[in-house]
Protein backbone atom coordinates (compact mmCIF):
# COMPACT_ATOMS: atom_id res chain seq x y z
CA UNK A 1 0.00 0.00 0.00
CA UNK A 2 1.62 3.28 -0.93
CA UNK A 3 0.09 5.85 1.77
CA UNK A 4 -3.59 5.05 0.14
CA UNK A 5 -7.03 3.68 1.94
CA UNK A 6 -7.65 0.55 0.68
CA UNK A 7 -11.54 0.72 -0.04
CA UNK A 8 -14.07 -2.27 -0.65
CA UNK A 9 -15.84 -2.81 -3.76
CA UNK A 10 -19.29 -0.76 -3.61
CA UNK A 11 -21.18 -3.53 -5.78
CA UNK A 12 -24.23 -4.55 -3.30
CA UNK A 13 -23.34 -1.90 -1.03
CA UNK A 14 -27.41 -0.96 0.04
CA UNK A 15 -27.58 -4.73 0.90
CA UNK A 16 -24.64 -5.17 3.60
CA UNK A 17 -26.04 -3.23 6.30
CA UNK A 18 -24.81 -2.14 9.03
CA UNK A 19 -21.85 0.66 7.80
CA UNK A 20 -18.98 1.20 8.84
CA UNK A 21 -16.09 -0.81 11.16
CA UNK A 22 -17.97 0.05 14.33
CA UNK A 23 -21.50 -0.77 12.89
CA UNK A 24 -22.14 3.15 13.84
CA UNK A 25 -24.15 3.85 10.76
CA UNK A 26 -27.50 1.84 10.37
CA UNK A 27 -28.19 2.94 6.44
CA UNK A 28 -26.86 4.22 3.83
CA UNK A 29 -28.53 7.69 4.82
CA UNK A 30 -26.16 7.89 7.62
CA UNK A 31 -23.16 7.18 6.18
CA UNK A 32 -24.43 9.64 3.76
CA UNK A 33 -24.73 12.28 6.39
CA UNK A 34 -21.56 10.90 8.42
CA UNK A 35 -19.50 12.28 5.31
CA UNK A 36 -20.80 15.62 4.84
CA UNK A 37 -20.54 16.43 8.46
CA UNK A 38 -17.07 15.31 8.21
CA UNK A 39 -16.18 17.26 4.90
CA UNK A 40 -17.88 20.31 7.25
CA UNK A 41 -15.69 19.59 10.06
CA UNK A 42 -12.05 19.22 8.00
CA UNK A 43 -13.04 22.30 6.32
CA UNK A 44 -13.24 24.53 9.20
CA UNK A 45 -10.76 23.50 11.41
CA UNK A 46 -7.61 22.39 8.59
CA UNK A 47 -6.13 25.02 6.65
CA UNK A 48 -6.03 24.69 3.30
CA UNK A 49 -2.85 23.62 2.93
CA UNK A 50 -3.43 20.43 5.08
CA UNK A 51 -6.43 19.54 3.66
CA UNK A 52 -6.95 15.05 3.73
CA UNK A 53 -7.08 12.90 0.58
CA UNK A 54 -10.84 11.94 1.36
CA UNK A 55 -11.22 16.19 0.91
CA UNK A 56 -8.74 16.51 -1.74
CA UNK A 57 -8.82 14.34 -5.23
CA UNK A 58 -5.86 16.84 -6.23
CA UNK A 59 -4.15 17.45 -3.03
CA UNK A 60 -4.43 21.45 -3.50
CA UNK A 61 -7.96 22.00 -3.98
CA UNK A 62 -10.82 21.19 -2.10
CA UNK A 63 -13.64 18.65 -3.35
CA UNK A 64 -17.21 20.40 -3.79
CA UNK A 65 -19.08 18.45 -1.14
CA UNK A 66 -22.49 16.86 -1.55
CA UNK A 67 -25.23 19.11 -0.36
CA UNK A 68 -28.25 18.57 1.57
CA UNK A 69 -30.66 18.65 -1.23
CA UNK A 70 -28.62 15.78 -3.31
CA UNK A 71 -28.88 12.94 -0.30
CA UNK A 72 -31.31 11.44 -1.63
CA UNK A 73 -29.95 11.23 -4.65
CA UNK A 74 -26.87 10.11 -3.62
CA UNK A 75 -28.46 7.40 -1.07
CA UNK A 76 -30.40 6.15 -4.20
CA UNK A 77 -27.65 5.72 -6.55
CA UNK A 78 -25.90 3.53 -3.56
CA UNK A 79 -28.88 1.68 -3.28
CA UNK A 80 -28.61 0.75 -7.09
CA UNK A 81 -24.80 -0.36 -7.02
Amino acid sequence: MNGRIEAAPLHGIGKTAPYFHNNSAATLEDVVINYEEFFKMVMTTLPPTQLPEVVSTDGVHADRPNLPEERAALVAYLTKL
